[in-house]
């Protein structure tokens, strides 16, 4: 018997945006708490081995072995709002695409016209990417959120994931779904308009990684599961809680 992937024709691809979030993996920084000596939360977090650029998986707070291969499954877009730290930082809210129209969102200008505001708030984009990644036999459930300098790889990526078609020889005449094929992910060092450095996702499609309905049956079906079934850890828009602190911070010098 062989998966029968017509049935899943561009799924994932049409909602690239609109997905909800899982465990995470997380780039360790230079000033993340878990490697920084100085960091307030460090005694609490640090972890023996550990070092800026490896993969840290926050569901078991363990080391993620790099490169590591990964199927995405699913996105959404969030919009974070934070308190300017002067005032104490902080969360304020989540929102949607629809905060764009608020008569007090804008964009930056000079220094800052990478950023988006909420009156005097930071808004920070954020796309969550669902996904299934490879860990010894298991093919185990994570999340990546990407933000800030991040945000240029997602969309890279996107792009691939899009205009991806399978190969003629595969007799698949139809859109492929989100997870039609396997990727590498690993860190590299990178740089900001300013010249800072910090560690950024490296993404790049694997040879022969593309998903065959026989001979990959059962990851194929466990995507497709996982992309019918997702509902996630993500709390609603209008709640701000603690997990999305995890997700989004000021780790890295975007």
């Amino acid at each position: 018997m062989a998966y029968d992937l017509s049935k899943n024709a561009g799924q994932g691809v049409d909602e690239m945006e609109k997905s909800e979030s899982m465990p995470l993996l997380k780039i360790i920084q230079d000033m993340s708490a878990e490697v920084k000596v100085s960091h307030p939360d460090h005694e609490v977090k640090r972890i023996e081995g550990l070092k800026a650029g490896d993969i840290m998986f926050l569901g078991d707070r363990s080391k993620i072995e790099s490169p590591l291969v990964v199927i995405p499954v699913a996105q959404d877009t969030v919009y974070v709002e934070w308190k300017p730290k002067k005032e104490g930082g902080g969360i304020v809210a989540q929102h949607d695409a629809s905060i764009l129209t608020h008569p007090n969102y804008k964009k930056g200008e000079g220094a800052n016209k990478y950023k988006e505001f909420l009156g005097s708030n930071d808004l920070k984009k954020t796309i969550y990417t669902l996904l299934r990644f490879q860990r010894g036999e298991e093919w185990e459930l994570g999340l990546i959120a990407f933000s800030g300098g991040s945000l240029k790889k997602v969309r890279a990526w996107n792009t691939a994931i899009a205009n991806f078609k399978y190969p003629d020889a595969m007799k698949l005449d139809f859109a492929p779904p989100m997870f039609a094929r396997k990727y590498e992910i690993s860190t590299f060092i990178d740089s900001n308009d300013s010249d800072d450095t910090y560690y950024n996702w490296a993404i790049k499609p694997i040879e022969g990684g593309i998903l065959d309905p026989k001979k990959d049956e059962a990851i194929l079906t466990l995507c497709d599961e996982t992309y019918s079934s997702r509902q996630g850890a993500l709390p609603d828009n209008s709640q701000p809680t603690a997990p999305v602190a995890q997700i989004v911070d000021d780790e890295a010098p975007f």
